[in-house]
């Protein structure tokens, strides 16, 4: 099973555990739409916020557009409770069969 596909069904799931079993220990993350910078604990505790929210976040159209043994680039709208639609291309980085980096970018749809 590909990371993108254990990815997804963790989302799906709604599966903190799972899907931060697939974040290296090295791991950073760089999010332009909100300012975040950080490594897999700060990753690790927004994946639980957005995953005790995420029944009021609907994920759409989420599809990965390549994935390879380094790279997995994915992209997917958000819909927010208050209305927000955000279009979201996310590039991850690979490391030892685990998810070494993601930097994301949003673009706000409504």
């Amino acid at each position: 099973m590909t990371i993108f596909k254990k990815y997804t069904e963790a989302n799906r799931n709604k599966d903190a555990y799972a899907l931060i079993e697939l974040i290296h220990d090295d791991f950073s993350v760089v999010s332009h739409a909100h300012g975040v910078k950080g490594g897999k604990q700060e990753f690790s505790s927004m994946i639980h916020t957005m995953m005790g929210r995420g029944k009021n976040i609907k994920i759409e159209n989420e599809r990965c557009l390549y994935e390879n043994e380094e790279t997995l680039v994915e992209h997917k709208v958000l819909s927010f409770p208050d209305g927000r639609r955000e279009a979201v291309l996310s590039v991850w980085m690979k490391k030892d069969g685990k998810l070494a980096s993601l930097e994301t970018g949003a673009t706000p749809l409504s």
